[in-house]
């Protein structure tokens, strides 16, 4: 799910929407910005779903910790910045709902 909403949320960024919303001197700010949240959404979601696939490595609890803790931050963010967009909401969502599996993983595993 966070794969597809970064793609989505790049799909979005090449829309009239962004041009309509920044001033012309940010148009290339705002893009940028947009485009590396939805690919940041991807490769986080990518990496959320790779790694329990991999095998059972210690080393691997780590960074799924790191990328749990990101994806809590952007979760959060999201609302903190556009309490009134739906897509936000489903960003904290599937992003604190990650946070929580990658958790109890590690708890199953004893890590």
């Amino acid at each position: 799910m966070l794969i597809l909403l970064g793609i989505v949320h790049n799909i979005a960024t090449c829309t009239p929407l962004i041009e309509k919303a920044a001033a012309p001197d940010m148009l290339h700010v705002l893009t940028y910005m947009s485009l590396m949240c939805g690919t940041s959404l991807m490769l986080c979601g990518l990496l959320m779903y790779l790694l329990p696939k991999l095998p059972t490595v210690k080393a691997l609890v780590a960074p799924a910790r790191v990328v749990a803790s990101y994806l809590a931050i952007a979760g959060v963010l999201a609302i903190c910045y556009m309490p009134h967009n739906p897509f936000a909401w489903a960003t904290l969502v599937i992003c604190i709902s990650l946070v929580v599996c990658t958790v109890l993983a590690a708890k199953a595993k004893g890590e």
